[in-house]
């Protein structure tokens, strides 16, 4: 029996949300971090806040846009995949929050309902297939173009997302990080502030990395959840058109899509266990 068999509804969500997705990501996040501030700062005589070449500011930054764009790509991919397959979890007031993003233009647009996933048994019957509707997607201002274009155009909706939320996180995050990080720093000339080269920049980047990851993946996770629950209750009441199952999905001949329709029970077969 599968763990979200096992446990309440409530239950799996503090598993699934809180306990892996947030601190789970935020213990790997800051762990990457605190070995990345090992390699490029351990052995230098002093670190600096502002002046090159070894700035904290400016590894901070660089920082957080990255852990900003590598989470959000991988959580669509992955947290996508979990809602196919049944085993990612179920927010509690699932339907308000679901009314709710259809009312609002706004969220509507950010959470690319459009673009949601069906559960495996009404959408992608394989993770080769899903990556394929993921990435590749015959609908809306994607369909009929070429797979260039879609994946060009999948990188840009992700961009706008990545950047608008990068930007609220970097105005907030950024300048309260370094506001902490003047207490512990030697005053250095009129501006900048100097640190030894062990152990501050490892434990800060590593406070960072955590903090961030704490709330940079949940929110990722909330978002491509929010996204799948949402277009399933538009498709069951009728209010968006079921892309799945259909040959939107399939790209080439005749015989290649054929051929891949073939396939896909045992590529569901092969996935079986991950799900």
């Amino acid at each position: 029996m599968a763990l979200k068999e096992k446990l309440s509804k409530n239950a799996y969500f503090f598993y699934y949300f809180i306990l892996m997705q947030g601190i789970g990501s935020a213990i790997i996040s800051g762990g990457i971090e605190f070995a990345i501030a090992y390699g490029m700062y351990h052995g230098r005589r002093r670190v600096k806040m502002w002046r090159f070449p070894h700035t904290m500011a400016g590894d901070l930054v660089v920082s957080l846009w990255v852990q900003v764009g590598l989470t959000w790509v991988l959580e669509e991919i992955f947290i996508g995949w979990d809602f196919c397959c049944g085993s990612a979890c179920e927010f509690p007031h699932m339907d308000a929050i679901c009314n709710y993003v259809k009312k609002k233009k706004a969220l509507y647009w950010y959470c690319e309902v459009e673009y949601g996933m069906l559960p495996r048994e009404r959408g992608p019957q394989g993770f080769k297939q899903y990556l394929k509707d993921l990435f590749l997607p015959e609908r809306n201002m994607s369909r009929g173009h070429t797979k260039k274009y879609k994946l060009w155009l999948w990188l840009v909706r992700k961009a706008m997302r990545c950047l608008s939320w990068g930007l609220l996180l970097f105005i907030f995050f950024w300048p309260t990080t370094l506001g902490i990080m003047v207490a512990p720093g030697t005053k250095y000339g009129r501006h900048d502030y100097s640190y030894n080269s062990y152990p501050f920049p490892q434990v800060m980047k590593l406070i960072f990395g955590f903090v961030l990851g704490l709330i940079c993946t949940p929110f990722t996770v909330a978002v491509v959840i929010i996204r799948n629950e949402t277009y399933t209750r538009m498709v069951d009441s009728g209010e968006l058109e079921e892309e799945w199952p259909s040959e939107a999905g399939f790209e080439g001949s005749p015989e290649e899509r054929k051929q891949d329709q073939l396939l896909m029970p045992s590529e569901s077969a092969s996935v079986e266990s991950k799900c």
